[in-house]
């Protein structure tokens, strides 16, 4: 057998090898779910709904630690299930970054995951969101922004779609009441002019509305 061939032989060998560790260790996987949208999609009105049918299960909704709006240590929504309701509130783990090793050793035996705003996790928090999923078979749900103000996908929304997050997209109508459109970009406004520039995380609602696209060009001055 030539040099060449012997190579081949072992790079097959070894490929084999490691295809028979990846399926007996992630086979069985659990859940991996990224429901998104733009502001104004009651994503969080969703995981509330969500953490709530799952009651016969041990579960967990874990939030940013930057993400202050309404308070620390909770999920609430802007409105109850139509925007004439109360917000609806419930409890959740504050963790500046995911990791899933931690969150076993905390919440043994947890087996359905709900993390929102995950857009504001750093995007190295994925791989230890895929941890949770396919070596200890969690459920997980994320639930976040797909673009910023400025027309950029996050790069944790990004890279939870590029690793294979099954995507769920919510759609809320475009705050231009002359439009009918579903909206798909977000808008920020500094003294009522839409900026398309700055930082990418700016907590806060008061400021931003969701915009279909052409209107989001038309407002930023790309299209007439």
């Amino acid at each position: 057998m030539t040099k060449k061939k012997e190579n081949i032989a072992q790079i097959k060998t070894t490929i084999k090898e490691k295809r028979v560790v990846d399926f007996t260790t992630y086979d069985n996987m659990g859940e991996f779910v990224l429901i998104m949208g733009t502001m104004n999609t009651y994503k969080s009105l969703e995981l509330i709904k969500d953490y709530e049918k799952a009651k016969k299960y041990n579960r967990l909704i874990i939030s940013p630690a930057d993400d202050n709006r309404y308070g620390v240590g909770k999920v609430t929504t802007k409105f109850g299930s139509n925007d004439k309701d109360p917000p609806i509130s419930v409890p959740a783990v504050v963790m500046e970054s995911i990791c899933a090793d931690e969150i076993i050793k905390k919440h043994p035996g947890i087996q359905k995951i709900y993390i929102d705003e995950v857009q504001f996790f750093p995007v190295e928090s994925v791989m230890e969101i895929l941890k949770l999923v396919y070596r200890y078979k969690i459920d997980v749900r994320c639930y976040g922004l797909r673009l910023d103000y400025t027309g950029k996908m996050w790069d944790t929304t990004n890279e939870l779609l590029r690793l294979g997050a099954h995507p769920q997209v919510m759609y809320a109508p475009c705050a231009n009441e002359q439009c009918n459109n579903d909206a798909t970009m977000d808008a920020y406004y500094e003294k009522g002019i839409p900026k398309i520039d700055g930082i990418q995380k700016i907590i806060g609602t008061d400021s931003f509305s969701q915009l279909c696209t052409p209107c989001w060009l038309i407002a930023h001055g790309k299209i007439r």
